[in-house]
C-alpha cells in the first residue's frame, strides 16, 4: 500500500504523535456516544490491542488490504477496531479508497455520527433526492454508498465541502479499483462485480444530482452507461505506455474543442486500431513508426474480417467511421506538432469508402395518418408531445429534447412559432407551427409543477443554465425514451412493423417528411433551408426528388399531358413531343428545381448562362427598401452557398452567374446602408 494518510489539522489534546487518538479522548468520545459501560470497556480493550499491533498508524495503512479489511468470520483486530477507525475519521483522519471500496458497508460511520449528535447532512441530501422523484428506499441506498465513502476519504464534516474534483476523484478511483485484482478478492464472482459497477455509477450519479440541485457543485450529473464503461480513457489496458500516453494526450486536448459524443466515437475508433496494432505489430515502439503499409494492412483487416461481436462484415458506414476517425487523429496530432506520431500523412480522403447516396425516407400519407393516430393515444405525456412537435417542426431529435420553457412565441398575425435551439449548424431558428404543435407545447408547460425540477441545467451549446421543457427530477429525459421507445410503442399500436417485427419508421423520418412536403408544395429553397436548419443548398435540394411517384405524376400532368402550356421555344417542343431522351431524364430528375412563381424554367446547367436569371435585380425599374433587407440578406448568403456548390460540381458558368447575382445584391444592400 503506497498511500499513507494521517489525520489533518491535528490537535494535541486529541492526537498522539504516532497518529493515534489519545486514549482519554477516545474514552470521552465513547461516553458522549452513550455506549454502555460494558461496550466502552470492550472498545477500549480493542483500542489497546490495535495500538499494540500498529504502534504507528502508518503501519496500518501499509498493511495488506485483506488484513486491514478482514470480515465477520475472521474478526481480526482490524475488523474489531472499526469503531475506533471511524472515530479517527470523525476527528480528521482521511481513509484511502482502496480500503473504503473493499468494505461491505459503511453504516457504522452514520451510526456513530448520530450517537454523537453530529449532522453529516445525509438527511438533507435524502430530502433533496425525494424532491427529485426518488423513493425513500432508493434515495437511502443510492446516497449512502458514495456519500459516506467520499466524506470518510476526505474527512469532511458534511456534503457542503464536496467539490466537483472530489466527484471526479471518486469515479476515477472506482474505475481503477474495479480494474484491479483486489476487487476480485472481495467480489470474486462476475455478477457481483457487475452489480458493484452499477452501484458505483448509480450512487455517484444520485449524489451528484442532489449536490447540483443544492448548488454545491456546478457540474451537471452525467449518467454513465454500461457501453461507455467498457472504455478505459487512461488506456491502462495497453501494455505500451508510449502509445497510450499519446492517445490520452490527444483525447484530453480534443475534449476541449469537440462534443462529448464526437470524442467518444473518436476514442472507440482509435482504441480499436491500437488494440489491433498491439496484437499484430507488438514490435511497434510508438505511433511515429506507423507507415502506409501498416495502415493498408489494418484497412484490409477491417474489410475482410468484419465485426467480432456480430460475426458479419462491417457496413460501409461503419468502415467510414472507423477510418475517418483514425485519419482525423493522425492529421490533427501532426498539425498540433506531436513528435510521437507519423510525421507525414498516412491516410487520405480516397481511403474513405464511398457511401451510397440515398434519398431521405419520407412517411407515405396513409401510414402517416395511422402513425399519428397511434401517437395521439400514447399514455406518456412526454413521449406523445415530443413526437407531435417533431412531426410538425421537422426538427432533429436532440433539438426537440433541448427546447426550453420560453421557446414558444407568435408572429404579428398570431401564428404560433417555436424557437429551435442551437444545434448541428451552431445557430438557432424560428419555425412556424400549427395549433396542434402549440397545444402539445402548452400541455408540457402545464405539468411543470409536478416535474420535480429544482433548477435548470447547463446547455451544452450555449453554456447557460437552461430550464428545459423535457426535464424531470432535474434530469433531461433521454432521446431514447422520448423518440425510440415512444415511436416503437406507436408503431406497434398502428401495426406498422417490418417483417422481423421492428418499427417501420424512425422519428427522423418526420424530418424527411416535412422537407418533402415543403418541396412538393412549391416552397422555395430558402424556406426549406430555414425550416430544417440546413447550411448548404445541396442538403435541401435532395428533397426536390424524394417523391418519385409524385415527380412522375406532376411531370406527366405539367409536361407530357398538358397541352395548354405557353412560353418559349421549349414549350413548343414539349407540346410537339420533340424533346430528346436525355432532356426528358433531366427534367424528371430536376422537376422541382425548375419551379418559378409563374411557371417552370427548364434551363439546363450545361447550357450557356441564362441572360435573364435573377433579372429583376438588374432591372432599371427595380426598387427595394429597408423592409426588404432581411430577404436580401438571405438571398445574398444563398448565392454564396450556391457559388460553393457550383465550384464543387465544376459548373463554371453557374459560378459566374451566381457571382454576378451576389455582387448585385451586395451592392443593393450597401445602398440601403446594410453592411455585408
Amino acid at each position: 500500500m503506497q498511500l499513507v494518510t494521517v489525520a489533518k489539522n491535528l490537535q494535541s489534546d486529541k492526537w498522539e504523535p504516532s497518529g493515534h487518538l489519545k486514549k482519554d479522548y477516545y474514552h470521552s468520545l465513547l461516553i458522549d456516544a452513550k455506549y454502555s459501560d460494558t461496550t466502552i470497556s470492550n472498545y477500549l480493550y480493542t483500542y489497546d490491542e490495535f495500538k499494540n499491533k500498529y504502534p504507528d498508524l502508518k503501519s496500518w495503512f501499509n498493511e495488506d488490504i485483506i488484513t486491514r479489511v478482514s470480515d465477520v468470520q475472521e474478526r481480526n483486530v482490524c475488523y474489531r477496531a472499526r469503531v475506533y477507525i471511524i472515530a479517527m475519521v470523525i476527528n480528521g483522519l482521511e481513509l484511502d479508497y482502496e480500503y473504503l471500496f473493499s468494505l461491505s458497508g459503511t453504516d457504522g460511520y452514520k451510526r456513530l455520527s448520530d450517537r454523537l449528535g453530529l449532522d453529516i447532512g445525509f438527511d438533507k441530501l435524502k430530502d433533496e433526492a425525494l424532491k427529485l422523484g426518488y423513493s425513500s428506499y432508493s434515495a437511502d441506498q443510492a446516497l449512502k454508498w458514495a456519500y459516506i465513502r467520499i466524506i470518510m476519504h476526505k474527512a469532511y464534516a458534511d456534503y457542503t465541502q464536496i467539490t466537483d474534483n472530489d466527484l471526479i476523484e471518486f469515479k476515477e478511483a472506482a474505475r481503477k479499483y474495479l480494474a484491479s485484482d483486489i476487487s476480485k478478492i472481495f467480489y470474486p464472482d462476475t455478477d457481483s462485480l457487475h452489480n458493484k459497477m452499477d452501484r458505483f455509477s448509480t450512487s455517484e450519479y444520485t449524489l451528484h444530482l442532489c449536490l447540483h440541485s443544492l448548488r454545491v457543485v456546478s457540474s451537471e450529473a452525467q449518467k454513465e452507461h454500461s457501453r461507455s464503461r467498457k472504455y478505459d480513457r487512461n488506456m491502462s489496458h495497453l501494455s505500451n505506455r508510449a502509445i497510450a500516453d499519446t492517445i490520452v494526450r490527444y483525447i484530453n486536448q480534443s475534449s476541449r474543442l469537440k462534443e462529448p459524443g464526437t470524442i467518444q466515437s473518436s476514442f472507440r475508433s482509435i482504441n480499436k486500431f491500437v488494440m489491433w496494432l498491439e496484437k499484430q505489430h507488438p514490435e511497434t515502439a510508438n505511433l511515429s513508426e506507423i507507415n502506409r503499409q501498416i495502415i493498408e494492412e489494418y484497412m484490409l483487416d477491417l474489410k475482410e474480417n468484419g465485426s467480432d461481436k456480430f460475426g458479419k462484415p462491417y457496413s460501409v458506414c461503419a468502415l467510414t467511421n472507423y477510418i475517418s476517425a483514425l485519419k482525423v487523429f493522425f492529421d490533427e496530432s501532426l498539425s498540433w506538432e506531436y513528435e510521437d506520431v507519423p510525421q507525414k500523412k498516412v491516410l487520405f480522403d480516397y481511403d474513405l469508402p464511398k457511401k451510397p447516396k440515398s434519398l431521405p425516407r419520407y412517411i407515405p400519407q396513409p401510414d402517416l395518418d395511422k402513425l399519428m393516430s397511434a401517437i395521439y393515444k400514447l399514455e406518456d405525456v412526454y413521449q406523445r408531445n415530443a413526437l407531435i412537435l417533431t412531426r410538425w417542426t421537422g426538427a432533429r431529435r436532440e433539438e426537440i429534447q433541448r427546447l426550453d420553457i420560453n421557446a414558444l412565441d407568435h408572429y404579428a398575425d398570431g401564428t404560433p412559432r417555436i424557437r429551435i435551439p442551437i444545434g448541428k449548424t451552431n445557430r438557432d431558428r424560428w419555425v412556424p407551427i400549427n395549433q396542434e404543435a402549440e397545444n402539445a407545447y402548452n400541455e408540457l408547460l402545464s405539468i411543470r409543477s409536478t416535474a420535480n425540477n429544482t433548477r435548470g441545467l447547463i446547455d451544452r451549446k450555449t453554456k447557460k443554465e437552461t430550464d428545459y421543457l423535457f426535464m424531470k427530477g432535474n434530469r433531461r429525459i433521454s432521446t431514447t425514451y422520448l423518440f425510440q421507445q415512444g415511436l416503437e410503442a406507436a408503431c406497434i399500436k398502428a401495426d406498422l412493423l417490418t417483417q422481423d417485427g421492428k418499427p417501420k419508421y424512425t422519428a427522423h423520418q418526420f424530418r424527411h417528411t416535412i422537407g418533402t412536403t415543403l418541396a412538393n408544395n412549391g416552397a422555395s429553397l430558402q424556406t426549406i433551408m430555414k425550416v430544417l436548419g440546413h447550411e448548404s443548398p445541396e442538403m435541401s435540394l435532395v428533397y426536390s426528388t424524394i417523391f418519385d411517384s409524385t415527380v412522375k405524376e406532376e411531370y406527366e400532368n405539367a409536361v407530357l399531358q398538358n397541352q395548354t402550356i405557353a412560353g418559349g421555344d421549349f414549350a413548343i417542343s414539349i407540346k410537339n413531343h420533340e424533346l430528346k431522351e436525355d432532356e426528358i431524364d433531366w427534367i424528371k430528375a430536376n422537376f422541382h428545381k425548375t419551379y418559378l412563381m409563374t411557371g417552370h424554367c427548364f434551363h439546363h446547367t450545361k447550357e450557356p448562362m441564362c441572360d435573364f436569371a435573377d433579372a429583376c435585380f438588374f432591372c432599371a425599374k427595380y426598387v427595394a427598401s429597408k423592409e426588404n433587407i432581411p430577404v436580401l440578406l438571405d438571398k445574398y448568403h444563398v448565392e454564396l452557398q450556391l457559388i460553393e456548390d457550383a465550384i464543387e460540381r465544376g459548373w463554371d458558368k453557374e459560378v459566374s452567374r451566381h457571382e454576378k447575382v451576389a455582387s448585385r445584391v451586395k451592392e443593393i444592400l450597401l445602398e440601403l446602408g446594410e453592411s455585408v
